[in-house]
């Protein structure tokens, strides 16, 4: 008796030294069981700090068609749509794009649903109608917004079931299909799309992730069993697919070189990121898969090499795939070497993939408090953005159950904003209430600064009720300085551009990127917030070309065009104009 006593108290002893008096871990993940609190540094309230209003401005009223009304219970009906944010028409005023999904019909019929443009006016108002867009080719998830053919107009290829849809601006607010004439033939499955040039060569290539095999006539039946009750069958029910790659020929035209490149097969993949991860001037890829390991591939003079194992960034913290869905890639801790944001699935902590140098990283979401938001949380479109202007990136993830009757928490979910405080985060979404508060079935995200202001607004694509906008406004008083890259010696839109910028006392470092979040594309502009007391900044400009340029002494509270040199080394400094 005695020796089990002693025992007893021996583990109990080792119990305090392993965990001390530290609380329970987060088990539920719900905002009912976090403990926030509701004060910033300064003593501000966070709901004032972090200030997100609904703006009630896209009229009529967009909601995104899954087709769950035909009662097949097909996978398709989870993936959602998303958004893509541009101004597509260059008045200074960003323009949004959702797609429209789709209706399944009896006797195995699918047809898809319309999109909707809307076209920003300024002063939040918005335009809308259907002669804007053509009508869709197909069932739609994404949106990427890209200048394919350099006419200084940005363009729209459109993802979706058994077709990609490639829409042609005009330069007047009006789109064309000109998905037969760009010879961008693709009968798969996509989900997100990317845009970026791939080998070097000067024109805009796009890497669609393609999702799985479902059809109709593969589309078995999944019974819950704890109800006893039809349910949406997980993906590893199906045979993953291969994705796609089309490089731009410089005319108008695309050629399919997925295997070319060095590409590896398979992946089931539903988000795709284009960004130089690795900073050697040649831009990188990174796919999000669901339930198999993510893919990082490394590009070497044009073509890719798989170093999604050796990196550390293709799996969890125990060495398992996650149900990857959304992803974005910034400087969370102002190392300048960006980390990589990935979404997951319930049961799935969040992944932080921490850089520890180019091309190696380290699963740190257990570190920076990422796994404490809890795990049943379902995560899709996501979101970088210095929310409240101190400096550094916080981080907005939409969420939403992929199952009709999930288990173990509810379909709706409360949206996510994860604060940076110091490197650490925590989601203090619980106490901003509005749109916070409430559960949402979110699916894409698209960053985009709608009014100009320098404080970046949301836009979230959802099913079964409107897609939102969210007006960020906060109170602390802040001076900002946001640029837009314009390339000459390569693409217009820049993409794997790096800018670098001291604010706050330290080096800020940001990206143009391409793809990203979940289904969507965001407002490719920069913007890096000051101390109030500061009027003005310097930047350093990394070109995708390998050109340096510096631009000093921008006045703040403005957007400056920066144009890339393509003259003499006289001209690096000066080359840009106010908006």
């Amino acid at each position: 008796m005695l020796e089990e006593k002693s025992l007893l108290i021996a583990m109990l002893l080792l119990f305090v030294m392993f965990h001390g008096c530290s609380p329970a871990p987060n088990v539920a993940g719900g905002p009912e069981h976090l403990n926030v609190q509701n004060l910033a540094s300064d003593g501000e309230p966070l709901n004032k700090v972090f200030n997100f209003r609904e703006m009630d401005v896209l009229r009529p009223l967009f909601t995104f068609q899954n087709g769950e009304d035909g009662e097949y219970f097909g996978i398709i009906e989870a993936l959602g749509g998303g958004v893509a944010a541009a101004d597509f028409d260059n008045d200074s005023n960003w323009d949004l794009f959702f797609p429209g999904g789709g209706i399944l019909h009896p006797n195995d019929r699918m047809t898809g649903e319309p999109g909707a443009f809307y076209r920003n006016q300024g002063d939040w108002q918005f335009v809308t109608g259907s002669t804007f867009v053509p009508p869709p080719r197909m069932f739609s998830h994404g949106a990427a917004a890209g200048d394919f053919n350099e006419d200084g107009f940005s363009d729209i290829l459109v993802t979706g079931f058994g077709a990609a849809q490639l829409l042609c601006n005009q330069g007047d607010g009006t789109f064309v299909d000109t998905t037969e004439a760009a010879e961008l033939n693709d009968s798969s499955w996509s989900s997100s799309a990317a845009w970026g040039d791939l080998n070097g060569d000067g024109f805009l290539d796009v890497y669609l992730a393609h999702y799985v095999d479902w059809s109709f006539k593969n589309n078995p039946k999944c019974i819950q069993r704890l109800e006893n009750i039809q349910d949406t069958c997980p993906p590893r029910s199906f045979k993953p697919l291969n994705d796609e790659v089309f490089l731009g020929q410089g005319d108008g035209r695309f050629v399919a070189s997925h295997t070319m490149l060095g590409f590896s097969p398979g992946g089931s993949g539903l988000g795709v990121l284009v960004a130089d991860l690795d900073d050697d001037l040649d831009l990188d890829v990174y796919v999000a898969n669901d339930g198999l390991p993510n893919f990082y591939y490394e590009n070497t003079e044009g073509r890719f090499k798989d170093v999604s194992t050796s990196s550390g960034a293709d799996r969890n913290d125990q060495g398992m795939p996650d149900g990857s869905m959304g992803l974005e890639a910034g400087d969370f801790n102002d190392d300048l070497i960006p980390d990589v944001w990935v979404t997951n699935y319930e049961n799935e902590s969040m992944s932080l993939y921490r850089s520890l140098s180019p091309g190696f990283y380290q699963h740190a979401s257990h570190l920076m408090g990422i796994s404490g938001i809890g795990s049943h949380y379902v995560g899709w479109g996501i979101q970088l953005s210095d929310f409240d202007a101190d400096g550094d990136e916080d981080i907005l993830i939409a969420t939403g159950h992929a199952l009709r009757h999930p288990t173990t928490t509810s379909q709706f979910q409360n949206p996510l904003l994860l604060r940076n405080d110091s490197n650490h985060f925590s989601n203090i979404a619980p106490v901003l209430g509005d749109y916070f508060s409430k559960k949402h079935l979110g699916r894409g995200v698209a960053a985009c600064d709608l009014d100009n202001d320098g404080r970046v607004d949301s836009v979230i694509s959802q099913m079964h009720e409107p897609a939102v906008v969210l007006k960020c406004s906060g109170s602390v008083p802040t001076n900002w300085v946001g640029l837009r890259l314009v390339g000459r010696r390569g693409t217009r839109d820049a993409i794997g551009a790096r800018v670098v910028a001291a604010t706050f006392g330290k080096p800020r470092l940001r990206m143009i990127k391409g793809g990203g979040s979940y289904l969507s594309s965001s407002d490719q502009r920069i913007v890096f917030h000051l101390p109030d007391s500061q009027t003005q900044i310097s930047v350093d400009i990394t070109w995708p070309s390998g050109t340096k340029q510096s631009a000093v002494d921008l006045r703040a509270g403005k957007y400056h065009t920066i144009l890339e040199p393509c003259g003499s080394p006289a001209e690096f400094g000066s080359n840009y104009e106010t908006r």
